[in-house]
Order: structure tokens, then sequence, then C-alpha cells
């Protein structure tokens, strides 16, 4: 497989959707939404991310950052780890750097599977980020309001408030992310109403 997603394709009347978004803003709820009801594939990058790291670079990480990134039985500690990379940029991209073949690789044998699939998704927090706008052909971001972020990841990860305003200040701004972007979902409110808004996108794109 070659260097990029889009340079190879299985099916090149396949449509490959990036779904992003900043922490907290609800990504992951729109990609099981578009998976559950409607059967598109989803390519979690970041959960890739997390087994690329356990089996393919754990390594280099650990000669890198020091044994204190592993867990009693050897496994990696992610948020050890993710201390690290949210606090050095320079190491989250050599990260990337490291993962990234791997990645593709990954997609790749992903896409063979789905190769008759209309539309396939790929979700990734740092889409923008980590240089993978050009592999996909749209992208939709996924907004929510500042307040928003930071309750729903300190009550799922009981992360400081103080460490997830760090996070948020050092990932590229909403707005940013929007520009960039060929969709946009905000969800600032209910389940029911963030669901019609995936229905709205699937029926624009599906057109």
């Amino acid at each position: 497989c070659r260097n990029s997603f889009r340079n190879y394709r299985y099916n090149v009347n396949m449509k490959i959707i990036g779904v992003t978004g900043s922490i907290g803003c609800g990504k992951t709820t729109v990609c099981e939404i578009l998976e559950e009801k409607y059967g598109i594939p989803v390519f979690n990058s970041d959960k890739k991310g997390s087994i690329i790291a356990e089996y393919h670079i754990k390594d280099k990480m650990v000669e890198r950052f020091g044994s204190h990134i592993l867990k009693e039985d050897g496994s990696i500690n992610r948020k050890k780890v993710a201390n690290i990379v949210f606090t050095f940029e320079d190491e989250r991209k050599l990260l990337v750097s490291w993962g990234k073949p791997h990645l593709i690789k990954m997609f790749c044998e992903f896409q063979s599977v789905y190769k008759d699939e209309k539309f396939i998704i790929v979700e990734s927090a740092l889409l923008f980020e980590e240089g993978l706008r050009d592999l996909v052909d749209e992208v939709l971001t996924v907004t929510t309001r500042t307040e928003n972020q930071i309750s729903r990841v300190h009550i799922r990860d009981g992360r400081p408030i103080e460490q997830i305003k760090y996070i948020i200040d050092i990932q590229l701004p909403q707005e940013a992310k929007v520009v960039l972007s060929d969709h946009q979902i905000g969800n600032n409110s209910t389940l029911e109403s963030l669901k019609e808004s995936v229905d709205a996108f699937y029926n624009q794109i599906n057109e």
C-alpha cells in the first residue's frame, strides 16, 4: 500500500469522509450514529493509534520517554503518554511520524475489507493537526461550546479542569477547523437534536 490513503483505492467510487472535532465535541457519538443507523464503516484512527503504540512502536516510546510510561503489566499507560504529547508539541509530532506508516497500512487493509461500500469514515481528533486532511475527500467537523467540552471530558475521563482547558488551548481552534471543513454539525443540545443533524448530513452526502 502506498504512503497516502487517497493514492490507493480499492473502489474509486468510494467517498472517504473525515470526521473530526476538538476534545469533548461529540465526534465519536456522530460516528456511532452514522455506523449504527446507516451502516457506514468507521476507521477510528485514535483507537488504531493505541494499537500501534502497544504493538508496533512501544520499544521506541520507552526508549524516548522512559519506562515510567508503562503500567505494572508492561502495557502502555495512555494517560501518561497523553500528558507528554499534550505538553510537548515536538514529542507529539515525533510520535505521529512513528505511527503514521502503520496507520496507513491498517487503513488500506480496512479499505480492502469494505471495498464495496459507498462511504467510509475516518474518525480522527487531530485530522488537521496531523496532516491528514488531504487523505480524505470531505471533512465533517463537530463543534460545541467550550463549557460543554470541559464538562463532558471531566465527567468522562476524570481529568482536572485546568488540564482540559490546556488541551483545548493547544488544539486547533474550533473556528479554524470549521473553515477548513466541508461540513459542520453543532452539538450543543440533546442527543435527539444531534441525531437529526446527523440525518441531515447523511442526506446531503448521499444526494
